[in-house]
Protein backbone atom coordinates (compact mmCIF):
# COMPACT_ATOMS: atom_id res chain seq x y z
CA UNK A 1 0.00 0.00 0.00
CA UNK A 2 1.33 3.41 -0.92
CA UNK A 3 1.70 5.87 1.93
CA UNK A 4 1.31 9.54 1.10
CA UNK A 5 2.31 10.94 4.48
CA UNK A 6 5.46 12.06 6.23
CA UNK A 7 5.30 13.05 9.90
CA UNK A 8 1.49 13.01 9.70
CA UNK A 9 1.31 15.44 6.75
CA UNK A 10 0.37 14.58 3.18
CA UNK A 11 3.41 14.96 0.95
CA UNK A 12 1.64 15.12 -2.41
CA UNK A 13 -1.74 16.40 -3.58
CA UNK A 14 -2.97 13.30 -5.42
CA UNK A 15 -4.69 11.75 -2.38
CA UNK A 16 -6.66 14.96 -1.78
CA UNK A 17 -7.70 15.07 -5.44
CA UNK A 18 -8.74 11.40 -5.38
CA UNK A 19 -10.73 11.92 -2.18
CA UNK A 20 -12.50 14.90 -3.76
CA UNK A 21 -13.17 12.96 -6.95
CA UNK A 22 -14.79 10.09 -5.07
CA UNK A 23 -16.38 12.22 -2.35
CA UNK A 24 -14.76 10.30 0.48
CA UNK A 25 -13.00 11.54 3.61
CA UNK A 26 -9.27 11.76 2.99
CA UNK A 27 -8.42 9.61 6.01
CA UNK A 28 -10.57 6.76 4.62
CA UNK A 29 -8.95 6.73 1.16
CA UNK A 30 -6.85 3.68 0.31
CA UNK A 31 -4.78 3.15 -2.84
CA UNK A 32 -2.96 -0.07 -3.73
CA UNK A 33 -0.84 -0.14 -6.87
CA UNK A 34 1.11 -2.68 -8.87
CA UNK A 35 3.19 -2.47 -12.02
CA UNK A 36 0.27 -1.71 -14.34
CA UNK A 37 -2.81 -1.92 -12.10
CA UNK A 38 -4.36 -0.11 -9.16
CA UNK A 39 -7.21 -0.40 -6.63
CA UNK A 40 -8.84 2.65 -5.04
CA UNK A 41 -11.30 2.30 -2.17
CA UNK A 42 -12.65 3.93 0.96
CA UNK A 43 -12.36 2.14 4.28
CA UNK A 44 -15.19 3.74 6.22
CA UNK A 45 -16.44 3.01 9.71
CA UNK A 46 -19.40 0.86 8.62
CA UNK A 47 -18.59 -0.16 5.03
CA UNK A 48 -15.95 -0.32 2.35
CA UNK A 49 -16.66 1.29 -0.99
CA UNK A 50 -14.56 0.24 -3.96
CA UNK A 51 -14.13 3.06 -6.46
CA UNK A 52 -11.82 1.47 -8.99
CA UNK A 53 -10.18 -1.90 -9.64
CA UNK A 54 -8.31 -1.34 -12.87
CA UNK A 55 -5.41 -2.25 -15.10
CA UNK A 56 -3.78 0.48 -17.14
CA UNK A 57 -3.95 -1.79 -20.20
CA UNK A 58 -7.03 -3.96 -19.53
CA UNK A 59 -7.12 -5.43 -23.04
CA UNK A 60 -3.70 -7.09 -22.77
CA UNK A 61 -3.52 -10.81 -22.18
CA UNK A 62 -2.73 -11.74 -18.59
CA UNK A 63 0.94 -11.10 -17.91
CA UNK A 64 1.41 -14.25 -15.93
CA UNK A 65 1.03 -15.83 -12.55
CA UNK A 66 3.11 -13.28 -10.61
CA UNK A 67 0.83 -10.38 -11.54
CA UNK A 68 -2.28 -12.46 -10.91
CA UNK A 69 -0.96 -13.34 -7.45
CA UNK A 70 -0.05 -9.71 -6.74
CA UNK A 71 -3.56 -8.54 -7.66
CA UNK A 72 -5.15 -11.33 -5.60
CA UNK A 73 -3.08 -10.31 -2.55
CA UNK A 74 -4.19 -6.71 -2.99
CA UNK A 75 -7.83 -7.82 -3.25
CA UNK A 76 -7.24 -9.81 -0.07
CA UNK A 77 -6.14 -6.56 1.62
CA UNK A 78 -9.55 -5.02 0.85
CA UNK A 79 -11.26 -8.10 2.28
CA UNK A 80 -9.03 -7.98 5.35
CA UNK A 81 -9.95 -4.33 5.93
CA UNK A 82 -13.61 -5.39 6.06
CA UNK A 83 -12.92 -7.52 9.15
CA UNK A 84 -12.90 -5.49 12.36
CA UNK A 85 -11.31 -7.07 15.44
CA UNK A 86 -11.40 -5.84 19.02
CA UNK A 87 -8.28 -5.62 21.20
CA UNK A 88 -8.71 -9.28 22.16
CA UNK A 89 -8.69 -10.42 18.53
CA UNK A 90 -12.43 -11.15 18.45
CA UNK A 91 -14.42 -10.22 15.36
CA UNK A 92 -16.73 -7.30 16.11
CA UNK A 93 -17.92 -6.48 12.59
CA UNK A 94 -17.67 -7.62 8.99
CA UNK A 95 -18.14 -4.46 6.94
CA UNK A 96 -19.98 -4.92 3.64
CA UNK A 97 -18.01 -4.06 0.52
CA UNK A 98 -19.89 -2.08 -2.15
CA UNK A 99 -18.76 -1.55 -5.71
CA UNK A 100 -19.88 -0.53 -9.19
CA UNK A 101 -17.85 -2.72 -11.55
CA UNK A 102 -17.33 -2.60 -15.32
CA UNK A 103 -18.56 -5.81 -16.90
CA UNK A 104 -15.49 -6.31 -19.09
CA UNK A 105 -12.86 -5.70 -16.41
CA UNK A 106 -13.33 -5.55 -12.62
CA UNK A 107 -16.66 -7.41 -12.67
CA UNK A 108 -14.89 -10.44 -14.14
CA UNK A 109 -12.44 -10.35 -11.20
CA UNK A 110 -15.43 -10.21 -8.83
CA UNK A 111 -17.04 -13.26 -10.49
CA UNK A 112 -13.76 -15.19 -10.44
CA UNK A 113 -13.34 -14.49 -6.71
CA UNK A 114 -16.89 -15.74 -6.07
CA UNK A 115 -16.20 -18.89 -8.08
CA UNK A 116 -13.04 -19.51 -6.04
CA UNK A 117 -15.03 -19.24 -2.80
CA UNK A 118 -13.21 -16.10 -1.63
CA UNK A 119 -16.24 -13.80 -1.51
CA UNK A 120 -20.00 -14.11 -1.28
CA UNK A 121 -22.57 -11.78 -2.71
CA UNK A 122 -24.89 -9.87 -0.39
CA UNK A 123 -28.16 -8.86 -2.03
CA UNK A 124 -28.65 -8.43 -5.75
CA UNK A 125 -26.25 -7.97 -8.64
CA UNK A 126 -27.81 -5.03 -10.52
CA UNK A 127 -26.70 -4.33 -14.09
CA UNK A 128 -27.08 -0.92 -15.74
CA UNK A 129 -25.51 1.18 -18.46
CA UNK A 130 -22.98 3.78 -17.31
CA UNK A 131 -24.30 6.16 -19.97
CA UNK A 132 -27.97 5.66 -18.95
CA UNK A 133 -28.64 4.21 -15.53
CA UNK A 134 -32.43 4.62 -15.76
CA UNK A 135 -32.89 0.95 -16.69
CA UNK A 136 -31.57 -1.56 -14.19
CA UNK A 137 -31.87 -5.35 -14.26
CA UNK A 138 -31.10 -7.97 -11.66
CA UNK A 139 -28.52 -10.55 -12.75
CA UNK A 140 -29.15 -14.12 -11.63
CA UNK A 141 -26.46 -16.58 -10.47
CA UNK A 142 -26.96 -18.51 -13.71
CA UNK A 143 -26.39 -15.33 -15.75
CA UNK A 144 -23.26 -14.60 -13.69
CA UNK A 145 -21.89 -18.05 -14.55
CA UNK A 146 -22.63 -17.44 -18.24
CA UNK A 147 -20.82 -14.09 -18.13
CA UNK A 148 -17.80 -15.68 -16.45
CA UNK A 149 -17.77 -18.48 -19.04
CA UNK A 150 -17.70 -15.84 -21.82
CA UNK A 151 -15.11 -13.62 -20.10
CA UNK A 152 -12.56 -13.64 -22.94
CA UNK A 153 -15.25 -12.72 -25.47
CA UNK A 154 -16.60 -9.99 -23.16
CA UNK A 155 -13.10 -8.50 -22.69
CA UNK A 156 -12.43 -8.58 -26.43
CA UNK A 157 -15.78 -6.89 -27.16
CA UNK A 158 -14.70 -3.92 -24.97
CA UNK A 159 -18.15 -3.33 -23.42
CA UNK A 160 -19.64 -0.97 -26.06
CA UNK A 161 -22.80 -0.45 -23.95
CA UNK A 162 -20.72 0.41 -20.86
CA UNK A 163 -22.49 -2.22 -18.74
CA UNK A 164 -21.81 -1.81 -15.04
CA UNK A 165 -22.74 -4.03 -12.09
CA UNK A 166 -23.70 -2.65 -8.70
CA UNK A 167 -22.76 -5.30 -6.16
CA UNK A 168 -22.30 -5.75 -2.45
CA UNK A 169 -20.20 -8.58 -1.03
CA UNK A 170 -18.12 -9.84 1.87
CA UNK A 171 -15.49 -12.50 2.45
CA UNK A 172 -16.82 -16.06 2.85
CA UNK A 173 -16.73 -17.65 6.32
CA UNK A 174 -13.63 -19.65 5.34
CA UNK A 175 -11.89 -16.49 4.12
CA UNK A 176 -12.91 -14.55 7.25
CA UNK A 177 -11.35 -17.27 9.39
CA UNK A 178 -8.12 -17.19 7.38
CA UNK A 179 -7.86 -13.40 7.23
CA UNK A 180 -8.74 -12.79 10.89
CA UNK A 181 -6.08 -15.34 11.97
CA UNK A 182 -3.55 -13.49 9.80
CA UNK A 183 -4.59 -10.12 11.27
CA UNK A 184 -4.18 -11.48 14.81
CA UNK A 185 -0.76 -12.92 13.98
CA UNK A 186 0.33 -9.65 12.31
CA UNK A 187 -0.99 -7.59 15.24
CA UNK A 188 1.17 -9.53 17.68
CA UNK A 189 4.15 -8.27 15.69
CA UNK A 190 3.03 -4.65 16.05
CA UNK A 191 1.20 -4.72 19.38
CA UNK A 192 -2.56 -5.01 18.77
CA UNK A 193 -5.22 -6.02 16.24
CA UNK A 194 -6.87 -3.39 14.09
Amino acid sequence: MIQYTKDGEYTIQEPRLLAQLYGCPLNNLRVITGEDWYYVYSDGQSEIEVYDLAKREPRLQDEGMSQTMEMAQAFEKILSDSIVLDDNGQITTIKPIKADLREDTSYLLYLAQMKRGIIEQIGDDVAYSYTDDSEKTTVSREQQQQILAKSREIRDNQNPNMVMHEVEFRPTAKEIEKLSAKKIKDSKNVGRAK
